[in-house]
């Protein structure tokens, strides 16, 4: 599942490909989010319903294995590199038939694991031959699956870039129930009887919050699944392990012990293996390498094997599912993590060797290697030192991923981290710092999030200026109504809420958190609405809690009480209250555009107040005393743009009415666009002349016109009333499933 809305939709990858336009997806996911098993998936799926495809030839290349090619002087085509991939058939290809697929349109192409090319250079020449073959063949689809942190300096021409969803309670729960049933089922033929290890270890789960961020990798939940169905089967009650590194610890001594088991094997040849295996991962490390073909790698395990020949300790290891053989007899460990985990157990047996690390802090080869030495040994701080020394943005958000993990970093170098963030909010910082700081603080709030009824998670409290202002500097969004500095953001309209959502989302898509926020919906707000009104989602639409069908209102009483407070000294007002007449007043400058008399409502004289009275007669008849007006403000901008059009000047040509309109519009705009507050003498400038021309729309029929002028003056008194009451301005809470 990749993708994602505001509303928290999800989409399958069948989706976006095999559309009438051809179709460049990139793929980011987190390690062991399920990016190289989605990829086969769609060419296994491709292949068997390719009666139905425009595009029916699968093709899945590995780019880890073809870079080498990729990135030679001699340059390479697409249907070579193919060749090249594919073992010898027992029929010979027909003499250009994969030229003749791909000029017809007619290939899926799948290419694998850009962040897994470990060299730099490599990694920019992969990526500008990519962007080479989509030119060559427009009319073929590709998908480029990457780890979103090796996906920062060089980038493919993608129609669309997605992320890899994390699953959700239900999905995970989903997951551990046929994951049970099925190896119930290889193992005894009685899948039923993992029914109820299923419910035990998703008890053991939904009694560990602290575990969400690891159940909702698909790779972790089967680690953990892996490492609980042993312990039931050894008689044991342990619990969980809390973190990734624990949990590769786990899962490897599983493997290694499960082996010995069934062979009933010394107890003390695992730490031998896994120390081999340490030193075989961290040497492939440094050499940027995921696999190795016997003729070199049997040389670099002699001496490391006492009494064991190379070629059986592989086979050895094979058995136990943590190194396997590839295409051509390479071999490699059986999922990246695994090799960059044992890299960084060998690392944290000698402190000494983290200099290493000190000096890849820019490299994203060596990040989750770094990620996990830190879950291993208590020597974070000469890493994150490195980190503020290089000051790039991959070792930059390498200090932070550390921070987030480590709880005995330094305190002085903490604060140079919160340094670091205060700096990402002044003027002139750039995007790559702003994007950083961001990730940091979402992260922070998500950490802090809690499960609702129906099983997602939501934050504890509303989005922080600290954030929000990141997303109006990043983005140009006008500033929210509220008043800056610390805590809750506060009033930001409609359409920023949303927008801050798809902002926020795009800044995960490009960390690896593995997460996609939305806004939550009303059922999961409801205990946390006393804080203020609270943007939320229906799945539709974007509504706000403590308002009338999830909008916002103005009393037709406010609205009355604000036009008479603007008619008090008005050549309108005078003759009712005996004033002399003052050509200054805002109302009358206005209104003295026009060049024939105004409609005016009758005057009550027995009324108490004769200036309220005529304020009440310029509503209209069909809005009662105490009725709501609704008011979006995320339309205003559009209704000016209307009022202001050449048809409604036609309307309102008679009588120096459209200058009067002209006026109006003139001293609402600044507050409407949202490049300054309104005054009380420009909402005065608004409210009673914009009120007057809706008498003057409806003394000629015009309805519609009426209502869209009233409704101007009820946004006015909105925007007032907002700028007074800070208890009326909404807030932005997170939510994630």
């Amino acid at each position: 599942m990749v993708g994602a809305d505001v509303t928290g939709g999800r989409h399958q990858a069948s989706d976006f490909l095999d559309q009438p336009d051809r179709v460049v997806l990139v793929v980011l996911g987190a390690p062991g989010s399920g990016k190289t098993t989605l990829l086969r998936h769609i060419a296994r799926q491709t292949a068997l319903t390719h009666g139905e495809k425009r595009r029916p030839v699968p093709v899945l290349l590995q780019l880890r294995e073809s870079a080498p090619v990729i990135a030679a002087a001699a340059p390479v085509s697409l249907a070579a590199l193919i060749r090249r991939s594919i073992p010898e058939l027992p029929e010979m290809e027909p003499s250009g038939w994969w030229e003749a697929q791909l000029q017809a349109g007619r290939c899926l192409v799948l290419l694998d694991g850009l962040d897994e090319v470990a060299d730099r250079g490599q990694r920019r020449a992969v990526v500008r031959w990519i962007n080479e073959q989509l030119t060559v063949h427009p009319g073929n689809d590709f998908v480029v699956t990457s780890r979103p942190h090796g996906y920062r300096e060089s980038f493919v021409d993608a129609t669309a870039t997605v992320q890899v969803l994390p699953f959700t309670r239900v999905q995970v729960e989903t997951f551990l129930r046929g994951w049970y049933r099925t190896a119930e089922r290889q193992a005894n033929g009685s899948p039923e009887r993992g029914d109820e290890a299923a419910l035990h270890l998703i008890g053991q789960l939904r009694g560990m919050p602290g575990l969400a961020d690891l159940t909702v990798n698909p790779l972790l939940l089967t680690l953990i699944a892996e490492v609980h169905r042993y312990g039931r089967r050894r008689g044991e009650n342990r619990g969980l392990p809390d973190n990734r590194a624990a949990l590769y610890a786990e899962m490897c001594d599983v493997m290694v012990h499960r082996r010995d088991e069934e062979r009933e094997l010394p107890v003390d040849l695992p730490r031998q293996r896994r120390e081999i295996l340490g030193r075989l991962a961290f040497l492939w490390m440094g050499r940027g390498v995921r696999s190795m073909g016997p003729p070199e790698l049997y040389p670099v395990l002699r001496p490391w094997l006492s009494g064991t020949d190379p070629e059986g300790f592989i086979v050895e290891m094979e058995r136990t599912g943590l190194l396997v053989a590839r295409e051509g007899q390479e071999v490699a460990f059986a999922h990246q993590t695994f090799q960059e985990y044992l890299a960084a157990r060998h690392l944290a047996e000698d402190e000494q060797r983290q200099s290493v690390l000190v000096a890849a802090v820019d490299d994203v080869w060596w990040r989750e290697t770094t990620l996990l030495y830190v879950d291993l040994s208590d020597a974070s701080d000469a890493v994150v030192t490195g980190c503020l020394e290089s000051g790039s943005p991959n070792a930059m958000s390498l200090a932070f991923a550390i921070a987030e993990s480590s709880e005995k970093l330094a305190g002085h170098l903490r604060r140079r981290l919160d340094k670091v963030l205060e700096g990402a909010r002044r003027p002139g910082a750039d995007s790559f710092r702003r994007a950083i700081a961001a990730d940091v603080l979402v992260g922070r709030y998500l950490r802090e999030c809690e499960t609702t009824l129906r099983g997602s998670r939501i934050g504890r409290r509303p989005v922080g200026a600290d954030l929000y202002d990141l997303f109006v500097m990043d983005t140009g969004t006008p500033a929210p109504d509220g008043p800056r500095g610390a805590g809750a953001a506060r009033g930001m309209w409609r359409r920023d809420a949303e927008q801050f959502v798809a902002w926020l989302n795009g800044v995960l898509g490009e960390g690896s958190r593995g997460v996609t926020v939305r806004l939550p919906f009303q059922d999961e707000i409801q205990p946390k609405s006393a804080v203020g009104p609270v943007w939320t989602s229906n799945g539709r639409r974007t509504l706000l809690t403590s308002a009338i069908g999830g909008v916002l209102t103005v009393n037709a009483r406010r609205l009355i009480d604000d036009a008479a407070r603007d008619l008090r000294g008005s050549r309108l007002a005078a003759p009712a209250l005996d004033e002399d007449d003052s050509s200054e007043h805002p109302v009358d400058r206005v209104l003295s555009a026009a060049s024939a008399p105004l409609w005016l409502p009758p005057r009550r004289s027995e009324a108490d107040d004769p200036v309220a009275a005529l304020a009440a007669g310029l509503l209209p008849a069909h809005y009662p005393m105490f009725d709501q007006i609704p008011v979006d403000l995320d339309d205003l901008g559009e209704l000016l743009e209307v009022l202001a059009s050449s048809y409604i000047r036609r309307l309102l040509s008679g009588g120096g009415l459209d200058k009067v309109l002209d006026l109006v519009l003139r001293a609402a705009e600044p507050a409407i666009r949202r490049t300054g507050p309104i005054s009380e003498r420009d909402a005065a400038a608004v409210r009673v002349p914009a009120l007057v021309l809706a008498g003057e729309a409806r003394q000629t029929g015009n309805r519609k016109l009426a209502s869209a002028l009233v409704w101007l003056a009820a946004a006015v008194s909105l925007l007032q009333e907002r700028a007074r009451n800070t208890a009326l301005l909404e807030v932005v809470y997170l939510a994630h499933d």
